[in-house]
């Protein structure tokens, strides 16, 4: 410590006497070092068996044994044996051999350091030459397999942790004021009330229980919207992704909630505003509005590819936009699925961002050459093939006609317009 050599002037004096009555809170913090492979990879710190802080995509060269520092602090005592890093996203992309992998060279706590590979440090298990470890004192600080490694204070050998059992409830959102209270819902019975701590910032929130929970028994509602007009401060939340975790096997179930996967009974979008459906996204900005999972009853197909690679169309059933779509050049099945049965003939495909350019010949065309139902529990389906008596169109260019509506027609919508199938023109 470096001291003024004026400390015993009477100044300094007086403000020594004063700094006892001062309350001071002493700080343990933990920081872990490590590094990904992809730079996608998070991690989650756990303090007796729960966890504290996520560091979402830590980023660092693994490969080159460039470290990233994340840091924690609190305001109790942390000894190293209460202290558990978990890696949760393990992904490996197949088509462009991306793997998510961490390399976890070690703690330090209140400036003590603990290694990852030390035989005191229990690991949960990785893929190895001969397939998966097990679990073990494995001296790595490899991760590549979601799991977890635990450090000691002592240097003795513990017996291995228990095995959790249950399930952890994990919801990314954004409280726009940080006053909305986010209520977490399963089975319909409201288990835990999820506030924020500061606004406009997103926030991991979790919840542990000893139930198998899986996706479609949870429900997230926002339960406080509220608008002053005076400072113009409104509630709102934001939900972007939830998701189910398996304590004993570390399997996980997330969706989005842009996912057809996901209905709301009142999500708002730039679109169309506040409505029901499904995959609109976690904009929730009324009391009562939810998202959760469904299951879904109907897969709807279109088949299509676009002239210059960059086509937009939507599928839309009963006036509701189900699904956006890019068509590109090459001719492919475009899916959405949907927990609601839906007939063929309450589908309409909708090409919505039509463009010309004579100056260099640009031109944008939507061809669809079918569409169709099916339905997932029986395998039935229905399908309308475009350019056939049965499947009316707006849109579609026709020799000496110009652009018209009418019946079996073509497959290409040369400007903004539609397909719908009409049986009872058959």
């Amino acid at each position: 410590m470096t001291y003024n050599k004026n400390q015993n002037s009477p100044a300094n004096a007086a403000t020594l006497q004063a700094e006892p009555l001062e309350d001071r809170m002493m700080l343990s913090t933990v920081e872990i070092f490590a590094a990904g492979e992809t730079g996608q990879e998070s991690l989650n710190l756990l303090i007796d068996d729960q966890v504290v802080q996520t560091f979402e995509a830590i980023g660092g060269d693994a490969d080159s044994r460039d470290l990233v520092q994340l840091v924690f602090t609190s305001d109790e005592t942390i000894t190293a044996d209460r202290v558990s890093i978990e890696f949760f996203n393990d992904n490996f992309d197949p088509a462009t051999g991306a793997d998510n992998n961490v390399l976890l060279d070690g703690i330090v706590i209140d400036g003590v350091g603990f290694e990852t590979e030390a035989s005191t440090t229990f690991h949960t298990g990785l893929i190895g030459a001969d397939g998966f470890t097990g679990p073990g004192f494995l001296e790595t600080e490899l991760l590549n397999v979601n799991g977890t490694v635990s450090f000691l204070s002592d240097g003795s050998t513990p017996a291995p942790a228990p095995i959790q059992s249950g399930t952890r409830i994990r919801v990314d959102a954004t409280g726009e004021t940080g006053e909305e209270i986010l209520q977490l819902q399963i089975d319909g019975n409201a288990v835990s009330d999820f506030t924020f701590s500061a606004a406009g910032q997103e926030e991991v929130l979790l919840f542990t229980t000893s139930e198998i929970v899986d996706l479609s028994r949870v429900r997230f509602v926002f339960t406080n919207d509220s608008f002053d007009p005076a400072t113009g401060a409104d509630r709102n939340v934001i939900v972007r992704q939830f998701q189910t975790i398996d304590l004993e096997s570390g399997s996980r179930d997330i969706v989005n909630t842009t996912s057809e996967r996901v209905f709301s009974n009142a999500s708002f979008t730039e679109l169309d505003g506040v409505q029901a459906g499904q995959g609109r996204g976690g904009a929730l900005v009324s009391s009562d509005s939810f998202v959760q999972v469904v299951e879904p009853q109907t897969r709807i197909r279109v088949d299509a590819q676009g002239q210059t690679g960059d086509e937009l169309f939507q599928v839309v059933v009963d006036g509701a936009i189900l699904g956006q779509f890019v068509a590109t050049t090459d001719s492919q099945p475009f899916l959405i699925e949907t927990s609601l049965p839906v007939n063929l003939e309450d589908v309409r495909i909708e090409f919505v961002n039509d463009a010309f350019d004579p100056a260099t010949g640009f031109d944008r065309n939507l061809t669809v050459s079918s569409f169709q139902t099916i339905d997932l529990s029986s395998g039935d389906r229905n399908i309308a093939r475009t350019g056939l008596d049965d499947v009316f169109s707006t849109g579609v260019f026709v020799d000496g006609q110009g652009v018209i509506d009418g019946f079996g027609l073509g497959s290409t919508l040369a400007t903004n317009g539609f397909f719908e199938f009409r049986p009872s023109q058959v």
